[in-house]
């Protein structure tokens, strides 16, 4: 039944009540015409619970979607795996992104996999939630294809650990930059407990491990730089903080431009340490 219409059923009976009441009808009247409301509203509440359940069904099979995309992705990202169907269409993807290209269509991914059977299949299986499906990795916005959000993160990780081109350069010493006076110890004692986080959360090394905490340090200096405060990651203490500059650097963030830079390290980076800053307090 429509809840609208339940509800206009419950307004008349209640109106009817306080006609009662006020011509003075019998107790009687009144208590059974109140009766008949609160069955209306038992079945209005009913109506919006099962509403309720029916809305957070997607949620569910969204975020099980994610954590299959979590799965398939350490999958894929091993050698031995690089010839896989999937990881080829995803790395095509990837490429052309690095390459500057703002709008990839699935004709330019296609494109580059001329030599793969079954594209059209395989590539459908990767932007549809579906139970046999191999992981919703994929977005369509009419004819534009994007990295699905949820697992925009998982995907940089993929990213960074398949192409691994994050030179010795780029993870300069602490000691180097002008952030001098971070140098103490609560700030390692930060990027330790960060550093210990990520391996426990199955994290490898070279990989996220070393590259995460060695990024906070630039996001440091980038984040003063811009906002003209002089602000040291590893010192905050303050949750709230660490979560807006997570959100600053993340794809609707104002600083969205250099969290991208190095395969979306820096995004990657200040979101995973805005999850452990959460996770240890």
């Amino acid at each position: 039944m429509n809840i609208r219409y339940q509800l206009s059923q419950a307004e008349i009976i209640f109106e009817d009540v306080a006609f009662l009441i006020a011509k003075g009808a019998s107790a009687k009247d009144i208590h059974s015409n109140i009766i008949k409301g609160l069955i209306v509203l038992s079945d209005i509440k009913k109506s919006i619970l099962t509403q309720d359940i029916k809305e957070e069904k997607p949620n569910q099979s969204e975020s099980d979607e994610v954590e299959k995309v979590q799965r398939r992705l350490k999958l894929w990202s091993k050698p031995e795996r690089q010839q896989n169907i999937n990881s080829q269409i995803l790395n095509a993807f990837l490429k052309l992104r690095q390459s500057g290209e703002k709008h990839i269509t699935e004709i330019d991914i296609q494109n580059k996999l001329k030599n793969v059977d079954d594209f059209k299949n395989n590539f459908d299986q990767m932007k549809n939630i579906a139970e046999k499906n191999h992981g919703k990795v994929f977005e369509q916005n009419g004819g534009q294809i994007e990295i699905w959000e949820p697992v925009s993160l998982l995907v940089s990780e993929y990213e960074i650990t398949v192409f691994q081109k994050i030179k010795p350069h780029d993870i300069t010493n602490h000691s180097s930059q002008p952030l001098t006076h971070r140098m103490n110890s609560g700030v390692h004692s930060m990027e330790q407990k960060f550093k210990n986080w990520l391996i426990k959360q199955g994290y490898s090394e070279p990989g996220a491990v070393n590259s995460y905490p060695q990024a906070i340090p630039k996001i440091s200096e980038h984040y003063s730089r811009r906002t003209g405060k002089t602000v040291d990651i590893y010192s905050v203490t303050d949750q709230n903080i660490i979560s807006q500059i997570a959100h600053d650097y993340s794809q609707s963030g104002q600083f969205a431009q250099f969290g991208y830079e190095q395969h979306s390290r820096y995004r990657a980076a200040i979101s995973r340490y805005s999850e452990f800053f959460a996770y240890k307090g």
